[in-house]
Formats: C-alpha cells, structure tokens, sequence
C-alpha cells in the first residue's frame, strides 16, 4: 500500500504511449492538455484571457479572441492583425479567421477578404456555419453552399453539419 505509483505512471505516460498535444478554449483561457492513449498528462494554462476558438493542424494552432487573432510561436503568441475574431480554421496549409468584417484567410502576413456580411458560427477544415453551411473554395471566389440552412457547427472529418434540423452528413 505503501508504493508510490506516480513513478510508474509517468513512465507509461512518457514511455510506452504515443503523446498528443490538446488545446481548450475558455474563459479563463486556452489549457493545453498532453494526452496518451487514454491518459491525460500534463496540463497547464497556455495563454490567459478569453479565448473564442481554438483550431491546429499542420504543425499551426490559431485563437481567436475579442482582440486579434493570435497564431502560435516557439515565444508563445503572435498577433496577425486580423482585429476581433468570433471562429478560426485551418484547412491543410490554409488559416481562416471571421469577425464582424466577414470571413478571411492568411495569406503570408496578410488578410484577404474571402467573403462580407457572413454571421460565422464555427469553421472546421474548409467547412464554414454561417446563415447556411457553406465550402471555402481553394480559389478565391464565391462559397459553395452545401444545402444546410441554420447550421450551428461543421466538422471537416466526415464531413458533418449539425443545424436545427439535426445532424447531416454532406
């Protein structure tokens, strides 16, 4: 009874299992969480202050927050000059912001306009929740809309839309 096990378990956590990084946005702030196999690990407070969206993938996580969007560094945080952000996604080696002024996407060092007047709920891969579900093209040009009105949440993997109606698989 007396045996320390945390020894042990860090050496199943640290050794024998592959380590995934996740990141949780808050109010309080965005948390990232190391995960192996169906372990959590070490957990600790990235960066404070109200976060709006979290997104990653390809080596980049982006946050969203009421001031900027702020994109990941070896130092922590950089701004991007987006202004304020309600949703960010990344698409392979695509990033996308919305805010009030509509949808954008990161292009080097700068925004471009991707579309105006869109009320965006959520965004996953190239999948976009606004007034209808919608693609992103990879060209610049007009969304594809997907035929789902009043989505509330898109997921790339899938592809899924859940909206009023219910669930759907596009």
């Amino acid at each position: 009874m007396g045996e320390d096990i945390a020894l042990d378990e860090k050496r199943v956590y640290a050794e024998r299992r592959e380590r995934v990084e996740a990141y949780v946005a808050g109010d309080v702030g965005l948390a990232r969480v190391e995960i192996a196999g169906n372990r959590v690990g070490r957990f600790a407070l990235a960066r404070r202050g109200a976060i709006r969206d979290v997104a990653g993938g390809g080596g980049r996580l982006v946050v969203a927050t009421a001031g900027d969007v702020l994109v990941g560094t070896e130092e922590g945080f950089a701004e991007t000059g987006f202004g304020p952000a309600t949703a960010v996604g990344v698409d392979g080696d695509r990033t996308f912001a919305a805010g009030p002024d509509g949808l954008g996407e990161l292009a080097g060092n700068e925004w471009r306009t991707v579309a105006e007047g869109l009320d965006v709920r959520a965004i996953d891969g190239d999948l976009l929740a606004a007034g209808e579900a919608c693609r992103i093209p990879d060209t610049p040009g007009n969304l594809e809309p997907l035929g789902v009105d009043s989505p509330r949440d898109v997921a790339a993997h899938g592809p899924y839309v859940a909206a009023e109606g219910g669930l759907y698989r596009i």
